[in-house]
């Protein structure tokens, strides 16, 4: 591809997310439990765990779609808690990009007007957010695509187009919300390769998603069950192993998370 996307390009080191005893109620529903851990600047950070376990919630925290009940969330060292104000959760989101779990498109806008909009909403000159929307567009590879609505779009496509928009305030953090639940196996991998292209110009990427999508992208993963933390693995120690048992597009390289049983929730992966 001719266009690279430009960031500051921060080193892969220090906390760029952290939890500190953060909690969120509904009512008398606990979603997020006293949860305390931290991510690092330029990893990819998985959130595995049964439905209703309290994932969504967590990551929806981080760029205050939800609003904290007790605890403190930093990010980028600005620090979130129940008291933050709203204008200073929208300086904070800028420095974020969210690629939501069902597609969540314009339908009555084209792919370019669809990247187009955060721009647009930021004050951004028009010759400014043309060349942008032209280089994440070569980016995602779906430059042809520029004037396509997304009724004519695939899957794969659209996810394309969303993690497009996510980047186009050049964010330093990703929310990923089960982004590939909706694909097929090998639209899946593409889009974990692309991800992983996001991730190699130094973006801090959280992800939530089923075991066997984060086995192959994340660099550490957490396991949440009734909305607490009960297990954190680092992938340095995992081993890739060739595997004939899955789908022959995923069958090339599967990286076997080595806590194979979280005995505290009674998982066996």
């Amino acid at each position: 591809m001719s266009s690279q996307l430009k960031s500051a390009a921060p080193e892969k080191s220090g906390a760029i997310i952290r939890f500190k005893n953060a909690s969120k109620s509904f009512g008398d529903i606990r979603a997020v439990n006293d949860i305390s851990f931290s991510t690092s600047k330029g990893e990819i950070f998985g959130i595995i765990g049964r439905s209703g376990a309290g994932k969504s919630t967590l990551v929806r925290l981080v760029n205050a779609l939800e609003k904290l009940s007790t605890g403190e969330i930093y990010v980028d060292d600005v620090k979130i808690t129940s008291k933050t104000t709203s204008d200073d959760l929208k300086q904070l989101q800028k420095n974020i990009g969210m690629i939501f779990q069902p597609f969540n498109l314009f339908g009555s806008r084209t792919v370019f007007k669809n990247v187009e909009y955060p721009l647009k909403l930021s004050g951004v000159s028009k010759d400014k957010r043309r060349a942008r929307v032209v280089e994440l567009l070569d980016f995602v590879e779906l430059a042809e695509k520029a004037d396509v609505y997304p009724s004519k779009l695939s899957g794969g496509q659209k996810q394309q187009v969303e993690i497009a928009r996510a980047l186009a305030t050049n964010p330093k953090i990703l929310l990923a919300d089960e982004a590939t639940s909706a694909l097929d196996p090998e639209t899946t991998l593409d889009i974990l390769k692309l991800l992983k292209r996001v991730n190699d110009k130094f973006k801090t990427i959280l992800y939530v998603a089923i075991m066997s999508v984060v086995k192959l992208i994340c660099d550490k993963v957490a396991v949440i069950n009734n909305g607490e933390v009960v297990e954190i693995g680092e992938t340095s120690g995992y081993s890739k192993i060739r595997t004939m048992k899955l789908p022959r597009i995923l069958s090339t390289y599967y990286v076997l998370w080595k806590v194979e049983n979280c005995r505290k929730c009674g998982w066996k992966f």
